[in-house]
């Protein structure tokens, strides 16, 4: 990559949904008990309503889709992500869900239609405006929504797990946020934070803010603007 070039991160998750045979390690996880702590920190916080409308906002090849259906049922259940690769394998899971190939900042959803936005370790994988991501999954938000994600807090003071990741060009570009940047941006969009933590992907733990390397925010959508 020369100086002054994007990551394509959307490139190098294609790449990945080929050349790897587990499903986590398509998507960049460590291992599957890695990625099961980020979908029990998902769920442990956020209410399952039946019926309800979910959008999984960088679903890769649909890990989390089969994580819910085998434990939940009932629920609409959609997934969006930039990789064709991802989205193809994603599909022929044959999952209770619809997938579709598309762009963070042009959800193909009507606005105000959706009951539950979930995005579990995409930003830090994103090369675009991060307000611009954060308004568009609030935008499909109805009202009494709720909104959940993950990503890498700025403000830790210890290693970060990225830093071990072998592929340099995947390390130097991987980004962090700060929270609190985070929350005020939501609040300014109507969003009610309820919970700001830090978790373990060591043990699935949540934890005070800045005592882990991830970070989680769980709002809800009190006002349509």
């Amino acid at each position: 990559m020369q100086d002054g070039e994007k990551m394509q991160w959307t490139k190098w998750f294609d790449e990945r949904a080929k050349s790897f045979n587990n499903d986590h390690e398509k998507v960049g996880y460590s291992s599957k008990k890695s990625m099961s702590y980020r979908y029990n920190i998902c769920l442990s916080n956020i209410e399952i309503k039946e019926n309800m409308s979910m959008v999984d906002v960088g679903c890769g090849v649909g890990n989390f889709e089969e994580f819910l259906s085998e434990n939940y049922g009932n629920i609409n259940m959609f997934g969006i992500d930039p990789s064709p690769n991802m989205v193809k394998v994603a599909r022929q899971k044959n999952l209770p869900a619809e997938f579709f190939l598309g762009d963070i900042i042009r959800l193909p959803f009507k606005s105000n239609s959706m009951d539950c936005i979930i995005s579990i370790a995409v930003l830090q994988n994103f090369d675009g405006s991060w307000e611009d991501a954060l308004s568009e999954m609030v935008r499909i938000l109805d009202q009494g929504g709720q909104l959940f994600f993950t990503t890498i807090d700025r403000n830790y003071k210890g290693h970060y797990e990225y830093e071990y990741l072998t592929d340099s060009e995947a390390r130097l570009n991987t980004r962090s946020y700060v929270p609190k940047e985070i929350s005020k941006f939501l609040e300014s969009l109507g969003i009610k934070i309820i919970k700001m933590s830090a978790f373990s992907t060591a043990d699935g733990t949540e934890l005070p803010l800045h005592e882990w390397d991830k970070f989680f925010v769980y709002g809800i959508k009190e006002k349509i603007n």
